[in-house]
């Protein structure tokens, strides 16, 4: 998207390849399942503090491990006060910050645009500390298939910067052993945003 919004439809795989080779260089992507309108009929693109509110003892428990664990395995992590970060590495792994979930790859986008989250609760049962019996409540998640018409956002990098909107780079934070979900996904997170996302 970019400050002139140009909207593509896709009935194939050649077409949206076609529609992608006009994305500028550099270009963030975003996929989705559904799309939401604003009133004055523009994508309705919000973080998910803005959609479902700030749990702030949850959060600040969250952002305590993320930076422990960032401490133990991540390269050159000095544990510096870097809330941008902080919160994006968060985002990424289910929790709410003021960021936009993003990718530099556009077939990662459509992924996330073909299938839905879904998550179910269930009670197992099990033994505490004393082998007494106890109950606890687990959530189940996976990804199916959409039945809907799947969306990809197309972000232009420079138009983020000329509006001031941050991007923060998760593949910087990688540790040195094993495989990332961060890169991946060759993530991205876009903000910090406080409400409307604009048109960029």
């Amino acid at each position: 998207m970019g400050s002139d919004i140009k909207t593509y439809q896709c009935a194939d795989l050649a077409q949206l390849e076609t529609a992608l080779s006009k994305m500028p260089p550099g270009s963030l992507f975003r996929g989705q399942t559904r799309e939401y309108y604003r009133q004055d009929g523009g994508p309705d693109i919000r973080t998910s503090f803005d959609r479902k509110g700030c749990v702030p003892h949850y959060m600040l428990k969250w952002q305590f491990y993320a930076k422990a664990m960032l401490q133990s395995f991540v390269r050159s992590f000095d544990g510096s006060e870097d809330l941008a970060t902080d919160q994006a590495i968060l985002q990424h792994y289910g929790w709410r910050s003021f960021f936009v979930d993003t990718t530099s790859r556009a077939e990662v986008a459509a992924w996330f645009a073909a299938y839905d989250y879904k998550e179910e609760i269930f009670v197992q049962l099990a033994e505490d500390c004393w082998e007494d019996p106890a109950f606890i409540r687990r959530t189940k998640s996976q990804y199916v298939a959409a039945d809907s018409n799947a969306v990809i956002y197309v972000f232009n990098r420079k138009e983020l910067r000329r509006q001031n909107v941050g991007v923060v780079d998760l593949v910087e934070i990688t540790t040195e052993e094993g495989s990332q979900r961060c890169s991946a996904q060759s993530a991205f997170m876009v903000g910090p945003m406080y409400g409307q996302f604009p048109d960029s």
